[in-house]
């Protein structure tokens, strides 16, 4: 071949193959690796896996009380929250205290706060958190917010849009005993305050979603939210008094770790969902499994079970400016293998067997043993007693928190006074499974088993009860149906019968 004729070969296959995409599930580039996969033409920065963390604040939505507010700055009513400084931050519930402008239904239940941000007195809520914040670690705060401007009592209110944009703020602080705040001015002005972070909002009327993503400088314990220290112009003053104070009404707080993915659900239970919480200025979402796009999946929330999907690494990406970032979730096998031991299996009526569950243990796990009939919750090993001659099967379920479960049996054959146990039912169709009507424990001899059809004709007899009944008759097939059976001494052979009963057969259908 040529030298011009090779760069033409070339340059014709490289135009087969175009630059990998990264979110179609398709291997643009010909390289055999798809989408994130292709670490080269797809590259992001992939943090650790991450979930969204403990409850951080208590009583977020507000609806855990100890009494019922029957006016203003009855905060003591409410559990886990304080005012965040020296103002009189209000707390409204449909139980007594519900003001005229009172913006229901509230997002999430009864009871919401309220609080005023004027030049000279501006009031916040304030925690001391239930897990601190780590000092390095990212954070994502959202709740919802309504805002009225009001006079005091908030009877007389305006319905013109009310004041100017404002940046909502959240402070911390390392010391719970730092709250309330000794100030009718932003906690932040005073020792041991800093600020966290802010989101810009447009007050109105409605109840609007609002959140941001900070780091936390410093192992926060406590937290105020509510107004900036410096408020727009337009704002009013408390002194002299105004009709129109801007109000602003919160419920339905969510703290938690940022970039970070949350499971609920189990593949098991076929209910399997994750959700994932970006950083407040993500956009362009895209999920992935094991590499690989999932194509128009580009919400917050993957229903994974919806889809048919199962085990793997799920990722989701999305941009944050001129940054690539990925979250990851990996979702393993989560069905336990149950298993136990019993001994003895069989042997004569009464017979005590011993079960020991040998499950590997997770946490959350619940057994239960089903023993004829008897359930026993919650024991790790127990004993039961069978008194009747017959076979049973002995159970074992284990579920796991995610209920998801797993069951292991095991046939427990108990005779009477040395007579066999015959089984009820067999397959005679050459598979290697019940093949055979014969006794279910070693017999060594001593009777003779006789099976005869419905009209009492003999179709079958032996001495060897290890061997049985293959379910012919004169070398064919017998038919399908129920047979009788009886057990006499073997050597006496028109003694009694010291065992009868019936077995039905049947064979597979094809």
């Amino acid at each position: 071949m040529s030298k011009l004729m090779w760069m033409a070969f070339a340059a014709w296959s490289g135009g087969l193959f175009a630059q990998e995409t990264c979110d179609n599930g398709i291997d643009d580039d010909g390289n055999g690796l798809i989408d994130l996969n292709d670490t080269a033409a797809c590259a992001c920065h992939w943090t650790g896996v991450r979930t969204s963390g403990p409850p951080y604040l208590p009583n977020p939505s507000f609806e855990e009380r100890s009494c019922c507010p029957s006016g203003f700055a009855q905060m003591n009513c409410l559990d886990g929250w304080v005012p965040g400084n020296g103002g009189t931050t209000d707390y409204i519930h449909t139980c007594g205290f519900a003001p005229g402008i009172t913006p229901v239904p509230f997002p999430d239940g009864d009871g919401c706060v309220a609080l005023i941000a004027d030049h000279d007195w501006k009031e916040y809520i304030g925690a001391c958190l239930d897990v601190p914040l780590l000092a390095d670690s990212a954070y994502s705060l959202d709740w919802s917010v309504s805002a009225f401007t009001a006079n005091d009592g908030l009877a007389i209110w305006n319905p013109e849009p009310p004041f100017s944009a404002l940046d909502l703020t959240l402070f911390g602080t390392t010391d719970c005993a730092d709250l309330p705040a000794p100030t009718l001015q932003c906690p932040g002005t005073m020792p041991g305050w800093v600020e966290l972070g802010t989101v810009h909002y447009q007050p109105d009327t409605a109840w609007t979603h609002v959140g941001f993503t900070f780091t936390s400088p410093a192992n926060i314990t406590a937290i105020a939210l509510g107004p900036p220290c410096v408020l727009p112009t337009d704002y009013p003053t408390v002194d002299p008094p105004s009709l129109n104070n801007a109000w602003f009404f919160f419920d339905k707080l969510t703290l938690r770790n940022a970039n970070s993915i949350d499971g609920r659900g189990s593949l098991c239970a076929d209910d399997m969902v994750l959700e994932a919480f970006p950083q407040a200025d993500a956009t362009q979402f895209q999920w992935y499994r094991n590499g690989v796009a999932l194509v128009g999946e580009t919400a917050t929330v993957l229903p994974v079970s919806d889809l048919g999907l199962g085990t793997g690494d799920y990722q989701f990406r999305f941009s944050s400016g001129d940054s690539c970032i990925v979250l990851h979730h990996p979702i393993g096998s989560e069905s336990p293998e149950a298993t136990f031991t019993a001994d003895p299996t069989e042997g004569e009526a009464p017979l005590l067997v011993h079960f020991v569950n040998t499950t590997p243990p997770s946490p959350g796990q619940t057994i239960q043993w089903v023993l004829d009939g008897t359930v026993i919750t919650d024991a790790p090993s127990t004993s039961f007693t069978y008194t009747a001659a017959g076979a049973y099967d002995a159970y074992l379920i284990v579920s796991d928190a995610g209920g998801c479960s797993d069951t292991a049996w095991v046939r427990i054959i108990v005779g009477a006074s040395g007579i066999p146990v015959m089984p009820n039912v067999f397959t005679p169709d050459d598979d290697g499974v019940n093949d055979r009507f014969r006794s279910l424990a070693d017999v060594r001899g001593g009777f003779r088993l006789t099976v005869r059809n419905r009209w009492g004709q003999v179709v079958f007899t032996t001495a060897d009860l290890r061997q049985g009944w293959d379910g012919r008759m004169s070398g064919s097939p017998a038919p399908d149906g129920t047979y009788f059976w009886t057990l006499a001494p073997n050597e006496v052979p028109e003694g009694p019968v010291t065992g009868s009963g019936h077995v039905t057969l049947l064979r597979a259908r094809h």
